[in-house]
């Protein structure tokens, strides 16, 4: 009788080490899978910069004038745009370093392309923007990056800041600037359009302005010096 207990109590011993055997081999096993699963999850390639360019412009504001530089990049990665975490702008001479997550970089889609990047980038106390060499760097969720370097070296402004008026629902510009553009603006201040200007002098009704536009600001530019100025808004009611 000893014996059949002693029996039992090795089979029972023997299934209770085979099912614990059992449930930490699966429990092995679900360990294994899920680590293969977030190494499949996770970036396994660099994000790249296809195309990019930094300028400057000189923006009115209370009756002050501050540059501050405008870049923008071609972004692509192939586990797509939203593996993209930061974007890091630096100036390595200069010591400086601007870091942008998705929530502070502007996104434009036109001409087929998704450009990221900022219109932004300006010095603490109004400080002179440094010239040069800039690196701009992409990092994605997995820590992995890509980099561009962008050079942005005119020295001073090329024209005069540019000056408009409305009077009567006609406009007036005076700028040696080479391009013009309107841009339009609701009640509250929203962008709505750019509408490009031909002529220095005109009528509001000659221009394709959105019917709700109520106020108008100037941009004046020089594209093949990435140069521009923008004016405070005007209204026009």
């Amino acid at each position: 009788m000893l014996t059949a207990h002693c029996s039992l109590f090795v089979v029972c011993s023997i299934l209770s080490a085979m099912i614990n055997h059992t449930r930490k081999f699966r429990i092995l096993a679900a360990g294994i899978v899920f680590i293969i699963l977030f190494s499949f999850s996770c970036s396994q390639n660099n994000p790249n910069i296809n195309e990019g360019y930094i300028g400057l412009c000189y923006y009115a504001e209370s009756g002050t004038i501050e540059g501050r530089y405008y870049v923008f990049i071609t972004p692509s990665d192939d586990d797509g745009m939203e593996d993209i975490d930061e974007m890091i702008i630096s100036h390595k001479k200069e010591g400086l370093r601007w870091r942008l997550s998705a929530s502070d970089w502007v996104l434009i889609n036109t001409d087929g392309k998704t450009w990221i990047g900022t219109h932004s980038i300006s010095m603490p106390d109004r400080e002179a923007l440094p010239r040069g060499v800039f690196t701009v760097e992409l990092i994605d969720k997995a820590g992995m990056t890509g980099s561009m370097q962008l050079t942005f070296d005119v020295r001073g402004a090329a024209h005069p800041f540019p000056k408009f008026s409305i009077e009567d629902r006609r406009y007036s510009i005076q700028s040696e600037y080479p391009a013009h553009y309107f841009i339009c603006y609701d009640r509250s201040g929203a962008f709505l359009r750019t509408v490009k200007i031909e002529n220095a002098e005109g009528t509001l009704s000659s221009l394709s302005l959105p019917r709700d536009c109520e106020s108008l600001a100037l941009w004046a530019e020089s594209p093949e010096i990435f140069l521009s100025a923008l004016t405070e808004r005007t209204g026009i009611r």
